[in-house]
């Protein structure tokens, strides 16, 4: 990613677009897109400057993508979700930009219009996060440490529950999925 770029990062109640959303604009991003579904979804995401989220229940991803970037599109795409949504996500590229897969929540099968690729001269890419050096991750883990402390990143915690609740906890995760990680205590 290079500053100025814009990003999308379908799903904002995932780990991969919550992260991106406070990531890339540290990294120099002009702007994040991400997606929801349903208006109480929508208002449950903490607002940013630098953060489009769009109602997929109102819009397409490709209508919501055009209309806030003027019909321009994206640079990067970070697909946390896999399934349909890559198809669609890589549709919302501009010329020479970038499809990163790197999860698969919504499916390990997807569509995708070759046309895409060739005539915005696209790419497709996919990311394993055991395939950097020990250094690199351990870099990567000090960068992010000192936002965490500085605050400049918080990360999304939806609640922390005592371990004589884990079912609760389990259920909140796959019935509600909340905005934000649901951890156990085993102390509490």
């Amino acid at each position: 990613m290079r500053p100025g770029q814009v990003v999308l990062a379908p799903g904002i109640y995932g780990a991969v677009a919550n992260a991106a959303a406070q990531v890339a604009p540290i990294l120099g991003a002009s702007r994040v897109i991400s997606t929801a579904r349903g208006a109480d979804r929508l208002a449950a995401v903490p607002r940013a400057d630098d953060l489009a989220v769009i109602d997929l229940e109102q819009e397409t991803l490709s209508a919501g993508v055009a209309r806030l970037t003027e019909g321009a599109g994206v640079d990067v795409v970070l697909d946390g979700l896999g399934g349909d949504l890559t198809g669609q996500a890589l549709g919302t590229l501009r010329r020479g930009g970038v499809l990163v897969s790197i999860g698969y929540t919504a499916g390990t099968k997807a569509a995708i219009d070759v046309t895409d690729l060739i005539w915005k001269t696209a790419r497709m890419e996919g990311f394993l996060f055991t395939a950097f050096t020990q250094q690199e991750v351990a870099d990567t883990y000090r960068t992010l440490l000192g936002h965490l402390s500085a605050h400049t990143i918080k990360p999304a915690i939806d609640g922390v529950h005592p371990l004589d609740q884990a079912a609760e906890a389990q259920r909140r995760v796959v019935e509600d999925r909340p905005l934000g990680r649901v951890f156990l205590d085993p102390r509490a």
